[in-house]
């Protein structure tokens, strides 16, 4: 990568720091599922778009997220993907705690969560 991009800065994220974002959102599920919070389908394995998620949050200040989408029953017209047609399915994750892990996430003040047709100026002021 230093080769082709000698000016870019390149991180690595080490198996520890995965390991503890993917356990985090694990603990999250079984704390609110012994509690009868949620309830999900299939395996809920941790997505590996966590892992981005906390290290972005590690590096940065705040952070911006755009392309999720903040409704706890998915939107079938929205791609699960930006860059293919591949359809998501609930056998390995649920999308379901998906949202409510990022929601809990945004309400604590560690994301803010810019969807569609949101008017708030600090989703807006970095995309000029």
């Amino acid at each position: 990568l230093n080769k082709r991009w000698p000016d870019a800065l390149v991180y690595f994220i080490c198996p520890e720091f995965a390991g503890n974002a993917r356990g985090c959102y694990k603990r999250a599920y079984l704390l609110l599922n012994e509690m009868g919070f949620v309830d999900v389908n299939g395996r809920n394995s941790p997505p590996t778009g966590i892992e981005g998620l906390f290290f972005a949050r590690a590096l940065c200040e705040k952070v911006h997220l755009y392309g999720f989408n903040g409704e706890i029953q998915p939107d079938p017209s929205i791609p699960y993907h930006y860059h293919d047609t591949v359809k998501g399915v609930e056998a390995a994750h649920s999308f379901g705690f998906q949202t409510t892990f990022l929601t809990m996430l945004v309400k604590a003040g560690h994301f803010v969560l810019c969807t569609p047709g949101d008017t708030r100026n600090e989703c807006h002021a970095n995309l000029q």
